[in-house]
């Protein structure tokens, strides 16, 4: 891994880090908002991926038809 790429990644982590220790009641909410959300669409992409066999540029393309394979 590149060191640029390893820097971003780290100074990535340390500043979540710092916002998780340093979190509020809100913060905290919006966090667990954002999970749940994120696992229900994922789960009904993921599901849709399954029964149909689509790879993730094949599904890319369905939702965004020849600019989505890109």
């Amino acid at each position: 891994m590149p060191k640029l790429n390893l820097t971003m990644a780290f100074w990535a982590i340390c500043s979540a880090m710092f916002f998780l220790v340093s979190a509020t009641a809100n913060t905290i909410i919006g966090l667990v908002l954002t999970v749940i959300s994120y696992s229900a669409i994922n789960d009904v992409i993921t599901r849709y991926a399954i029964r149909s066999g689509l790879s993730v540029p094949l599904f890319s393309r369905l939702l965004f038809s020849r600019y989505g394979g890109c």
